[in-house]
C-alpha cells in the first residue's frame, strides 16, 4: 500500500522533489500545500492533485494523510514539523533540519515523543560513489584509513537579492553539511573536533565569507583537511568535490563522480561502482518508506542528523574564534 503523503513547499527545491514523488510507486501525493496560491494550483493543475492549500492547519484537517514532506525553509521547519508530528504524521524533511540547533533538538524531541519517524533527506550519501568508498574502506581493501584531503571550488550565481547572497558564512552554513554528512558515511565515525579558517576574497559577489579551510579530528584518529569556495573562477569541482583518501597501502580519488583506485606511485584503476537500484532524492524517499513500514529509524534520521548539523554549528564558531572547537559540545 503507497504511503499518503502531505506535500508542503512546491517552490525552489520543492519542485524537485513533485517529479521525485511522481515516479515513486512507494507514495502517493494526497495534497499540496503552499503559501503561493498561484504555484500550489498549478501545481495541483499539472500532477493532477485536486486537494491543495495554503494554509497547512486545513490541509491536515481535510486531508487523511500518512505522513509528510517539508520542503520548506528551514525557518519555519519547527512550524511545520510541529503540526505534522501532532497530527500523527511521519516526516521527510529538506537539509538543513532546522534553522538553529535549539529548534533541531526540539523537532528530533518531538518526533521520540510522538513515535513517528522524522528523517532528513541527506541525499548525497545515497549515491554509488560514497557507498563504494564506505565498503572499500570497511574492506581495507587498500590498506588502513590514514587521512582525507577534500577540496570543493564552485562559483555558483545566485539570483540577485538571494539570502546566500547576504547570510554570514554562506557556504559553511548552506553547502558543508552536505560534506560533513558525507564524511560521517562514507569514514563510518564522527567529528570530535576541528579548527576553521575563513576569508572573503576581493572578487567575491556574496557579501560575507564564501572560502573557508578547515581540519578535522574524527573519532577514530582521521584528520580531514576541508578546503571549500563558492567563488572559484576556474577549474570547479563537481557538487560532491573532489576527494583524495590515503591507506596504509595505497590511495583512493573520488574525482568528477568517478572513483579511482592507486596503482603504484603513479597509475590508477577506476573502481566499479556498485550498482543501486535508486540514488540520491529517489533513495531518500525510498528508505523514509521503507523505515515506516519496518518501524525502524531510517539512516539518516533526525536524531543521526544532529551530529551532521553540530559540525555546521561548531564550524562557524570556529570561522568566527579562529579557535578549535570540540564538536560534542553541540550536542
Amino acid at each position: 500500500m503507497s504511503l499518503k503523503l502531505i506535500h508542503v513547499g512546491v517552490g525552489g527545491f520543492g519542485a524537485g522533489w513533485t517529479e521525485v514523488c511522481r515516479r515513486s510507486d512507494e507514495v502517493e501525493v494526497v495534497a499540496l500545500v503552499d503559501v503561493d496560491k498561484k504555484l500550489v494550483r498549478e501545481t495541483g493543475k499539472r500532477l493532477g492533485i485536486k486537494k491543495v492549500f495554503t494554509d497547512l492547519d486545513k490541509a491536515l484537517k481535510k486531508v487523511d494523510g500518512d505522513a509528510l514532506l517539508d520542503s520548506t525553509p528551514p525557518m519555519v521547519r519547527p512550524e511545520v514539523t510541529g503540526k505534522a508530528l501532532r497530527a500523527g504524521l511521519h516526516v521527510l524533511s529538506e537539509k538543513p533540519l532546522a534553522d538553529t540547533l535549539a529548534h533541531a533538538k526540539g523537532i528530533v524531541r518531538a518526533a521520540e515523543e510522538a513515535d513517528r519517524v522524522f528523517m532528513v533527506s541527506q541525499n548525497y550519501r545515497y549515491n554509488r560513489a560514497p557507498r563504494t568508498i564506505r565498503n572499500l574502506l570497511r574492506e581495507e581493501t587498500v590498506g588502513a584509513l590514514g587521512y582525507v584531503v577534500l577540496n570543493f571550488h564552485k562559483g555558483p550565481k545566485f539570483a540577485p537579492g538571494s539570502f546566500r547572497m547576504k547570510m554570514a558564512y554562506p557556504l559553511l552554513i548552506d553547502m558543508a553539511i552536505h560534506h560533513f554528512d558525507l564524511m560521517r558515511c562514507v569514514l563510518g565515525t564522527d567529528a570530535v573536533r576541528l579548527r576553521v579558517t575563513s576569508w572573503r576574497p576581493e572578487w567575491s559577489w556574496f557579501d560575507h565569507e564564501p572560502a573557508f579551510s578547515m581540519l578535522i579530528e574524527m573519532a577514530d584518529g582521521t584528520h580531514v583537511s576541508y578546503n571549500g569556495s563558492w567563488v572559484s573562477q576556474g577549474f570547479e569541482t563537481t557538487w560532491n568535490g573532489t576527494w583524495r583518501i590515503e591507506c596504509s597501502k595505497g590511495a583512493m580519488l573520488w574525482e568528477d563522480d568517478a572513483l579511482y583506485l592507486s596503482e603504484g606511485a603513479t597509475g590508477r584503476i577506476e573502481a566499479e561502482l556498485e550498482e543501486m537500484p535508486l540514488v540520491s532524492q529517489d533513495y531518500s524517499l525510498h528508505e523514509f518508506a521503507t523505515a515506516i513500514r519496518e518501524g525502524r529509524e531510517p539512516e539518516t534520521s533526525g536524531a543521526d542528523n544532529l551530529k551532521s548539523l553540530a559540525m555546521v554549528f561548531a564550524a562557524v564558531d570556529s570561522a568566527k574564534s579562529g579557535a578549535e572547537v570540540e564538536v560534542g559540545e553541540y550536542l
